[in-house]
């Protein structure tokens, strides 16, 4: 006779049922599509199903990487400009999908009970609430009062709370470190338990702060993703009507939403907006950024740009908002709707209120809002020449005040040595003044934003190059110190080739521009949702 192997489905449903609840929710799942009858027994629900997909998420093959954020800092490891982003997925409990992190907003990703978990921590080793009576646990009813929270989850809450909060990060001050040490021993904190006030008081102010990290990092490792059955996407939370509940101002409009993003870095504004536009013109952008003169940012190269995603009207398909020709020269302005207070810092408080415009200086009112479309369903309702001749002003005017800024830039350092040149030592007063004579007067003459020639930068080049040899002579003589140590001025002699390169790249973009109009559409179309760039 032959063997007759047992199977599942021979067993006792009851034993059956029993194995079911040890399943992870993949492996429950997957034995619910094994056969139909398999499937009337454990009946997956849509709760079954969404724990699924947050398994997913946590596994490297379909949700990637998974980022470490820290809640105190706002640090992320790898930086939102880094390309790991762009394979990291995120489950939307809505629509049963693995997303990328454009299609969600900042909260649905960096709040601690939203946050995909680490490997390893409670949250990543979810287990299926599956079992055999079909039963979930009863909702909170709508007005009912929330629960009791436990002392020790109390005691959890203020250790976390005082690990973030401001007033514990501040520099400390003597009389009040007593107190100090006593409420982060209260709240639990390991790394101040039966520390001495004499070993508390040793502490510098970036070593208590360290600890506190750590601390709060310890809570996020074992308490971050609890809640990602909550996570919703901005299309499935458009749907319903849960992106701004207290109106549109700062929204965009109900037609045409506006949801501020990540804060990306890019070394100007023309990477913002045109990123490898000098690819697409034939013109390749220089590979290495000048400095953005922020002193108070060591060699900074970069700033970061305040990014917003907006749902496009005709498609229906979330973009950034360059791709609908919206956007201004300011590193931290809003898509707001009417107008904004004006803060003013001497008074502490606002003063006034102006109106918000786009690049064009339009005014950015409901009704314009409601008007916009990204390029491509711009293309399919006003033609291709039409968003041509919109792309080409706009890039003319961030062209243009690009240039402006590096113009700026590489004749900064000439004026300065004019104005302290009547301290410089006797022996080489009319040395220096002959040297920045002739870059003053070009720079001024600049002032009313005229261009440098081929023939001025050459210039340029010549005295720079004499003010090095004169220079290197009052240093040898020791008679260098007349000239202040201006962090720009330093920049300035720093980094002068990559100032002059960017400057002579934007000018021939800038020029052939009008006569690839064409190219600049097939880039518009072609470039994807933009990418921070790292320089």
């Amino acid at each position: 006779m032959p063997t007759v192997r047992p199977s599942l489905i021979s067993l006792p449903v009851e034993i059956q049922c029993a194995i079911y609840e040890l399943l992870d929710p993949i492996g429950l799942i997957s034995v619910s599509q094994t056969n139909s009858q398999l499937r009337g027994i454990i009946k997956p629900t849509r709760q079954h199903f969404v724990e699924r997909l947050l398994v997913l998420e946590c596994c490297e093959e379909w949700g990637g990487g998974t980022p470490i954020l820290s809640a105190s800092g706002g640090h992320r490891n790898p930086d939102w400009s880094r390309l790991e982003w762009q394979t990291m997925r995120w489950a939307c409990s809505a629509c049963l999908r693995l997303l990328p992190h454009t299609a969600f907003d900042d909260r649905s990703l960096l709040r601690l009970r939203y946050r995909k978990p680490v490997s390893g921590s409670p949250a990543s080793k979810l287990t299926t609430s599956w079992n055999p009576s079909g039963r979930v646990g009863r909702p909170r009813r709508k007005g009912e009062p929330p629960l009791e929270y436990s002392p020790e989850e109390k005691r959890t809450r203020r250790r976390y709370g005082l690990a973030l909060s401001d007033d514990w990060n501040r520099p400390r001050t003597f009389n009040e470190l007593p107190r100090r040490l006593i409420n982060f021993q209260e709240c639990g904190m390991s790394r101040f338990e039966g520390m001495s006030l004499s070993r508390f008081i040793d502490l510098s102010d970036e070593q208590e702060h360290e600890l506190l990290v750590q601390e709060a990092r310890d809570i996020e490792d074992v308490r971050c993703g609890f809640k990602r059955g909550l996570r919703r996407c901005l299309e499935c939370r458009y749907q319903r009507n849960e992106l701004n509940p207290y109106g549109w101002t700062d929204g965009g409009t109900e037609k045409v939403p506006i949801m501020i993003s990540r804060r990306l870095s890019f070394p100007s504004i023309t990477d913002r907006y045109f990123p490898d536009i000098g690819d697409a013109l034939g013109n390749k952008r220089p590979a290495c950024a000048p400095p953005v003169f922020a002193v108070y940012r060591d060699s900074a190269r970069d700033h970061l740009w305040l990014t917003h995603m907006v749902r496009c009207p005709g498609c229906s398909v979330w973009q950034e908002l360059r791709h609908f020709r919206l956007g201004e020269v300011y590193e931290h302005w809003r898509a707001s709707v009417g107008r904004v207070g004006v803060y003013e810092a001497e008074v502490g408080r606002v003063v006034g209120s102006v109106d918000v415009t786009n690049w064009d200086d339009r005014r950015i009112t409901k009704e314009f809002v409601d008007g916009l479309l990204c390029s491509r369903c711009f293309l399919q309702e006003h033609g291709r020449d039409a968003l041509g001749k919109e792309l080409l002003r706009w890039l003319k005017r961030i062209l243009d005040l690009h240039k402006s800024v590096l113009r700026h830039r590489v004749g900064f350092g000439w004026p300065v040595f004019q104005r302290w040149s009547h301290k410089c030592p006797r022996s080489f007063r009319r040395e220096v003044q002959e040297v920045a004579r002739e870059p003053c007067d070009l720079v001024e003459r600049n002032e009313e934003n005229d261009d440098f020639t081929d023939f001025d930068l050459a210039l340029l080049r010549k005295r720079r190059q004499q003010w090095f040899d004169l220079r290197a002579r009052m240093v040898e003589q020791n008679k260098f110190s007349w000239l202040p140590e201006n962090p720009w001025v330093l920049h300035w002699n720093d980094s002068y080739d990559e100032l002059e390169a960017m400057y002579v790249w934007v000018k021939a973009v800038r020029q052939v521009a009008e006569d690839q109009v064409d190219a600049l559409v097939d880039w518009a179309l072609e470039s994807q949702t933009f990418q921070g760039r790292t320089v």
